[in-house]
């Protein structure tokens, strides 16, 4: 029984090693290819005076960093077997940036939401919190607080040389502080972006059931529909979030909190998980296009260039 349950696990692990080898290059092609694409499209005239365009640049510009360290990092493992954490300096540097970069554009998209919550708001001091500089403001503070957060993480993780691995202390302070981790980034996040989902929602309910003010300033009437059309992007790219990262999410935290279930098989399935989380960094560009006419037109204008 444990032979055949071995060979099962063996075949399993066979067959996502041969799947990852061509999944990680079209995975790091297309992010990195897509949200090229929306930096550009982003930084147009049209889009780029909105605070919301703000955060979904830092997405942008964070997913390449992720796809460039930790895709790149698996695919070398798998086809080349090259393990860049099989040293000390390898070992913590790479369990920072694993931590880091998906803690910061997860935060991305919770400030985004927030800034339409405070757009979509019918008192004009709530409105007056959606504005480009302190967008960016909040970019760069975040940047520096999750640098802090995350700093200790080079001090729990260390290289096991008899056992070959990138493993973390067992200590009580360890525990608790990747305890924290966990709960913040696929309890706390989450909820987060779901409850200001709610609220943009109801905000738009409620714009709708007040009569609107005349708007004759044609400027003013673009800026309304671009600004909708930004709400509309968020929501959906918040439930693409949402969707593809919650089995991560849900592996990760059943065996750090359950010992028990770290199989090998738990282990596989959570490889499974992570090639479908990555889905969420390249579907941003497609998300865009489908939710944002704006966004379809400065696409088009951009590949004309007479509009450069």
């Amino acid at each position: 029984m444990n032979t055949s349950s071995s060979s099962i696990q063996y075949n399993l692990q066979a067959e996502i090693n041969k799947a990852s080898i061509y999944v990680y290059p079209i995975t790091i092609i297309l992010t990195i290819t897509t949200n090229i694409i929306n930096i550009c499209v982003l930084c147009r005239r049209n889009l780029r005076l909105s605070s919301s365009t703000q955060y979904f640049l830092a997405f942008a510009f964070s997913s390449i960093l992720y796809t460039c360290e930790i895709p790149v990092m698996m695919f070398i493992r798998i086809r080349f077997g090259i393990i860049v954490t099989s040293s000390s300096f390898g070992c913590r540097l790479q369990t920072f940036m694993i931590n880091i970069l998906p803690l910061f554009i997860s935060i991305m998209l919770v400030f985004a939401s927030m800034d339409r919550f405070f757009a979509s708001s019918s008192t004009v001091k709530m409105r007056n919190l959606s504005q480009v500089h302190i967008a960016r403001r909040i970019i760069i503070l975040t940047i520096i607080l999750i640098i802090i957060y995350i700093s200790p993480i080079v001090f729990i993780y260390y290289f096991n040389s008899h056992i070959n691995q990138c493993i973390s202390y067992s200590s009580t302070i360890s525990i608790i502080y990747l305890s924290s981790r966990i709960i913040f980034s696929y309890i706390i996040i989450p909820l987060a972006m779901l409850i200001f989902g709610f609220l943009i929602i109801r905000n738009i309910q409620n714009q709708t059931h007040r009569i609107a003010p005349f708007i004759s300033n044609i400027k003013q009437q673009n800026r309304r529909r671009v600004e909708n059309q930004l709400t509309r992007m968020l929501i959906i790219q918040v439930s693409a979030y949402i969707i593809f990262s919650t089995p991560a999410g849900v592996g990760y935290t059943l065996v750090t909190f359950i010992p028990s279930m770290n199989t090998v098989f738990m282990n596989q399935l959570r490889i499974i998980f992570t090639l479908w989380q990555q889905n969420i960094y390249f579907l941003s560009l497609f998300l865009y296009i489908i939710s944002s006419k704006t966004y379809r037109q400065e696409f088009i204008h951009m590949f004309k260039f007479n509009h450069f």
